[in-house]
């Protein structure tokens, strides 16, 4: 029996094939949406030169910068880079969109909840900002636990061969396959002095 011919072979490749788009969907929107984060910068950032945009101004643009900005687009590049350098496959891919919508929901939910602390003084939006930048910090132990797992080695998927592909360093899915066998051509065997 071939490999191609085992059972659940084509359910595993299309599983298999399914996580990297899963992977690079949530890796392309990290990045797409750092680039928001740094446009939102760059507004209160000019908002800063032009008029005084105070400390909630300030909070919400070193907030959008470094968590926005920063931590949002080495997320997205460290998912697709980090697998495929170490040439080994994310450990646990299907933390990647839990990881995307924890770190945004929570740091625009930080950025809200601690401007309406300080314009209303109310005990319940610092607890919230409180949950909030748990949440943060929660999203960020889960990538450092899904990078660290991926680079400490590789995904055990046992000696049965039907691991249905790797992660090559350029991007594409390289199939594992068996190297082809060339029949040996009985002239060949003279030349080298081969005799079998």
């Amino acid at each position: 029996m071939t490999r191609n011919s085992s059972p659940g072979y084509f359910e595993s490749v299309e599983t298999y094939c399914q996580d990297k788009r899963n992977i690079s969907l949530h890796a392309k929107r990290f990045v797409y949406v750092s680039l928001v984060y740094l446009g939102l910068a760059a507004a209160f950032g000019i908002l800063k030169v032009v008029t005084n945009i105070g400390y909630i101004g300030q909070f919400a643009l070193a907030h959008f910068n470094l968590l926005g900005f920063m931590f949002m687009m080495f997320f997205g590049v460290a998912y697709l880079l980090l697998p495929r350098f170490s040439r080994t496959d994310l450990r646990f891919p299907g933390w990647v969109p839990v990881h995307f919508w924890l770190a945004n929901g929570s740091l625009v939910s930080m950025v809200i909840f601690r401007s309406l602390q300080i314009s209303s003084d109310e005990r319940i939006y610092s607890l919230l900002f409180l949950l909030s930048a748990s949440v943060q910090v929660i999203s960020i132990v889960i990538f450092i636990v899904n990078i660290w797992m991926t680079l400490a080695g590789p995904v055990q998927t046992g000696n049965t061969g039907t691991h249905p592909g790797k992660a090559d360093l350029i991007g594409g899915i390289v199939p594992t396959q068996k190297p082809a066998t060339t029949p040996v051509n009985p002239s060949d065997k003279e030349e080298t002095g081969d005799q079998r």
